[in-house]
């Protein structure tokens, strides 16, 4: 019997995560399972339904949608969108009433038919920053501050190419 790997994949947002229906977890993933995740590293089978279980308390207006979805040979890829309202205390943070829009990847590799490994990529610091946990940087200098960067000005780019010059008259640089 042919196994449908995407589908299996859009299984674990719609069950899972949205519905929280972990028991799917058991019927779809290798008992090895081996899940990597940014937050909250690696883990196996049990680990990966507490997870779910942990954002669902936590976020239980929690909706996941699949944006994009691709499979290569054993291997899903699903670009997908996490909204929800923090609502329970989360990694030390108390409940914000804030919501939250996060965005992800997930490369699902399969084996004989069941899920073997979850790889994923995501928005970890929108996150903790949507969360309280780590302050918003600013990176842009303060209105009409001058660029202190030596390239630009005129003079910094002058004195920049006489250095690459004299670099390239070095005798141990060849062309």
């Amino acid at each position: 019997m042919a196994v449908d790997i995407k589908q299996m994949s859009r299984g674990i947002i719609e069950e899972a995560f949205n519905k929280g229906n972990v028991q799917y977890l058991d019927q779809i993933c290798d008992p090895s399972l081996k899940v990597h995740d940014p937050l909250q590293g690696d883990f196996d089978l049990a680990g990966f339904k507490r997870m779910v279980e942990s954002y669902r308390a936590t976020f239980p207006d929690l909706q996941c949608t699949t944006v994009g979805i691709c499979a290569e040979g054993d291997t899903v890829c699903t670009y997908w969108r996490f909204t929800a309202t923090h609502q329970k205390p989360f990694m030390g943070a108390a409940p914000t009433g804030k919501k939250l829009t996060v965005e992800g990847m997930s490369f699902n590799r399969y084996r004989n038919g069941k899920l073997a490994e979850i790889t994923s990529q995501w928005d970890t610091l929108g996150l903790l920053q949507g969360l309280g946990l780590v302050p918003k940087l600013e990176l842009r200098p303060p209105e009409g501050a001058a660029e202190r960067r030596p390239h630009a000005s005129p003079e910094g780019a002058r004195s920049s190419a006489r250095s690459s010059a004299s670099l390239l008259a070095t005798p141990w640089c060849s062309r």
